[in-house]
């Protein structure tokens, strides 16, 4: 209507979205009716340096030691990770690529998947399709084909089952078997482990009204969540609810 006071107001919104941020609880609260029940960090070191234990990192996968894949692909600001899991819930492998150059990464995740993953050896991968990045999705199944890997790229909508994933790994991180975690990474020294670590402990978790947890890095430059996102996709292999089709909404932590 370019009414003067409604002009006025747009100004001081975008003011306090420039300030707070759109995502920041002062803004969710004030403008947003989003309000957080609870505001802390999604797992604690203690919890998870119990999950690191004493195992050899697999040089090749096969029909009987079989792995997961599951790829966050990156921003303009974030990274592309590639996380390479057992059946057992045990990390392996994680490699980073900057940039959005799919075209050059995906190339690369062909190889290494060549190189460690023999005929029959991938039970499953998951792949982000937020946004933009599905379309990534498709050039990866052509060339998975073309290749002859015959396996299903699963698609994950983060906007409509980030909710289900984070619930789902803090299930596992928390699960224990005999004092250790579910979730297993090797105490030997393996690459990315570091920022791995760094940001699984930077990670913060809201959980609002609607019981709908929102997890992610802490705002502002240097915080990212790539490695963690990319490993909680890993993680829905390990949910039974998620293979008998269940619905995003409606999350049952159960082991498969």
């Amino acid at each position: 209507t370019q009414n003067p006071f409604h002009l006025n107001y747009k100004k001081a919104i975008d003011k306090e979205i420039k300030d707070s941020g759109i995502d920041s609880d002062s803004f969710k609260t004030q403008y947003a009716l989003e309000w957080c029940l609870e505001h802390g960090q999604f797992i604690t070191y203690e919890v998870l340096m119990k999950c690191e234990d004493n195992y050899e990192i697999t040089k090749m996968f096969t029909r009987n030691n079989g792995c997961i894949l599951s790829i966050d692909w990156g921003k303009s600001v974030d990274s592309t990770i590639l996380t390479i899991m057992d059946t057992e819930c045990k990390i392996h492998y994680f490699y980073e690529w900057l940039g959005t150059d799919y075209d050059t990464q995906l190339n690369e995740i062909i190889s290494i998947i060549k190189q460690r993953c023999n005929t029959g050896a991938i039970k499953k991968i998951f792949c982000d399709s937020t946004g933009t990045q599905d379309m990534a999705n498709d050039v990866f199944e052509k060339r998975l084909e073309t290749n002859g890997i015959n396996v299903k790229v699963d698609r994950i909508n983060f906007s409509t089952w980030k909710d289900y994933m984070c619930k789902n790994a803090h299930y596992l991180f928390y699960s224990s078997d005999g004092g250790k975690s579910k979730v297993k990474f090797p105490k030997q020294d393996f690459p990315n482990k570091d920022k791995f670590l760094t940001q699984m402990l930077q990670l913060q978790k809201q959980i609002k009204v609607t019981e709908k947890w929102d997890v992610r890095a802490p705002e502002g430059e240097g915080y990212h969540d790539d490695f963690s996102m990319s490993l909680f996709l890993g993680m829905l292999y390990f949910s039974d609810n998620y293979k008998a089709g269940g619905q995003a909404g409606k999350y049952q932590p159960c082991l498969g």
